[in-house]
């Protein structure tokens, strides 16, 4: 008989700049009460699987295996649009039933924090709570269909290096963020659940790469004549003009409506106040990447059957319903943990420890909000360690007065 060998789980050791006193058992404490499913993750699937042996067997699986996934999500609109979206998803998941495979996955993913540069690039609490937020929806539905899911996580560094620039502080940034993400999934043993891919990684060699930063050029290009274009003769017409006609043979969908638009210079104006000429061309940066994605089948998981689309950040309001169906949005952090991020990715978010109804708690929030007057932050990390390997995970703590 074989015997199965032991897991090995990480271990973890905090470390901060300066003494902290009573807080810093306080931090192991919360660590174990928040984290401890996801540190003590066991990648072995339970051994009482049943496959389903007929067709109606398979269906009645594939309708429990999505009603596990959407109970994580978020509402989708209208209830029409909720029953076209799960009919999709059950047949994506029926198809995986059938082939005994595991269900495929894809989310995009930023290169790097947002908006900061240097050490605050690390991954922090809130990339280590999204992980445990994806696996929580892998484990409920490998317990009803042993293969579970497999995320692959798009890393949109192609993407980010045509919007923000090549600059060595950008790059490093992103590499240095990359490479704690892959660390993370290694050392918490999460290979068989998640794999996380750069853009840049899918291109054949340079050349590829040239055409593709190229294209995402003259997709810029259409993109601004036609925002320009229908701002000018109005938004009533939009579809009817060149402009539009010429954006669609090169494979966009929709027309960009005015609420779209409001919706983004709306998230960006919350970040920082910047000229509307900015906030356009990054927007229409942004748009160029996503257009590429779907020129160079981009975001394919290697997997035949076509896979469910993940995300932390809600659609904008008049998204095409074609790039919306297989699709589940969720929050990347529970409300009752953090009510104040909730269109936000963990990429976008300052994850820290902070005190709460006499425990520490994870707290989350934006990079520029504003802090409690006497409030301050002291640095420090979890390191992680399992086997040979470990990585570190920006914990910082906020004290106050």
């Amino acid at each position: 008989m074989q015997i199965a060998s032991a897991i090995v789980h990480p271990t973890v050791r905090c470390s901060y700049v300066e003494d902290i006193g009573s807080t810093l058992p306080a931090i192991y404490d919360g660590i174990e009460s928040f984290f401890g499913g996801l540190l003590r993750y066991d990648p072995r699937p339970a051994p009482d699987w049943i496959i389903p042996s007929t067709p109606a067997a398979v269906a009645c699986m594939a309708r429990t295996v999505a009603q596990a996934m959407l109970t994580a999500a978020r509402p989708l609109g209208a209830p029409g649009t909720v029953d076209i979206n799960r009919s999709v998803i059950e047949d994506r998941v029926e198809e995986c039933i059938r082939r005994s495979i595991p269900i495929p996955a894809q989310m995009l993913w930023s290169p790097k924090k947002h908006w900061v540069v240097g050490a605050d690039s690390d991954v922090d609490l809130a990339e280590l709570t999204a992980f445990g937020t994806l696996l929580v929806v892998h484990k409920s539905v490998r317990s009803i269909y042993r293969p579970g899911l497999t995320f692959v996580l798009h890393l949109e560094d192609l993407e980010f290096e045509f919007m923000e620039g090549a600059g060595t502080g950008l790059k490093e940034s992103r590499d240095r963020y990359i490479a704690g993400l892959r660390k993370m999934i290694r050392v918490l043993d999460l290979d068989d659940v998640f794999t996380a891919v750069r853009i840049s990684e899918k291109a054949a060699d340079e050349a590829a790469l040239h055409g593709w930063f190229s294209q995402m050029g003259e997709n810029y290009r259409a993109l601004e004549t036609y925002w320009y274009e229908s701002e000018t003769r109005g938004m009533a017409a939009r579809e009817t003009y060149p402009s539009f006609m010429a954006l669609r043979r090169l494979g966009w969908h929709g027309s960009i409506p005015e609420e779209m638009r409001n919706h983004y210079l709306r998230r960006l104006t919350a970040v920082r106040e910047r000229p509307h000429a900015d906030k356009v061309r990054m927007i229409l940066r942004n748009f160029a990447g996503i257009l590429l994605h779907h020129q160079k089948n981009l975001l394919d998981t290697g997997s035949d059957v076509e896979p469910i689309k993940f995300s932390f950040i809600p659609p904008a309001p008049g998204a095409p319903a074609q790039l919306t169906r297989g699709r589940i949005d969720l929050r990347f952090v529970a409300r009752n943990i953090c009510s104040r991020v909730g269109a936000a990715g963990p990429w976008s978010t300052k994850g820290y420890f902070r005190p709460r109804d006499g425990r520490i708690m994870p707290a989350f929030a934006s990079w520029h909000g504003p802090m409690d007057p006497g409030s301050r932050f002291v640095q420090g990390q979890l390191t992680l360690t399992r086997h040979d390997q470990d990585v570190n995970v920006r914990a910082d703590v906020l004290l106050g007065a």
